[in-house]
């Protein structure tokens, strides 16, 4: 029964990899797909959107002086900045090492042989990488003020600029990069 099972996994695994694989169905250009650039829209709004799990009304509220706000995303970042912190201490090393490994394997097989699926992916991870990483550090810096208020509201709204200026810069370069690829092709 054993031996079966293998068979039909391995008989199954060559399928898969020839279907998912397949290298016509990974160079079709994701570039000029919709549904990828709608998966970046997303990304890029929920990412600033919720800054240390904040959205930012409750913190436009808070900051203009509601009472009942200001506890709110005093609570929020509390329980959002420890949970944060206490990840990154138990998975750190492994979350940075699989997400190196991934990264740097969709840059080298995706730039070097024109797969322009995996060029793709890179360019919408690489940046949410890097806000990940800026979230853990921010993190730290809050819960060592012991969440002082005007603290941080200056934390808040220079990582929330911070992550507009990665989204604009990061949808720019893609854009560009989209470009140069439609207009090289011919």
């Amino acid at each position: 029964m054993l031996v079966f099972w293998c068979i039909l996994l391995r008989d199954v695994s060559k399928v898969w990899i020839r279907t998912i694989m397949y290298q016509e169905a990974l160079t079709e250009n994701a570039f000029t797909n919709l549904w990828y650039w709608a998966v970046i829209v997303i990304a890029w709004i929920n990412l600033i959107q919720y800054t240390f799990g904040i959205p930012r009304e409750i913190f436009s509220a808070a900051r203009k002086g509601d009472a009942q706000a200001q506890k709110d995303v005093l609570a929020l970042i509390d329980i959002n900045a420890r949970f944060i912190i206490s990840d990154f201490t138990k998975f750190g090393s492994l979350l940075v090492l699989m997400t190196c490994f991934v990264l740097s394997s969709f840059a080298t097989i995706g730039f070097k042989n024109d797969i322009y699926t995996l060029q793709a992916l890179f360019f919408i991870g690489l940046p949410i990488a890097v806000i990940g990483i800026m979230s853990f550090v921010y993190s730290k810096k809050l819960v060592a003020c012991s969440y002082d208020w005007e603290i941080f509201c200056r934390t808040y709204n220079m990582f929330w600029y911070i992550k507009w200026a990665m989204a604009l810069i990061s949808i720019s370069f893609t854009m560009f990069w989209a470009v140069y690829i439609e207009v090289t092709a011919f």
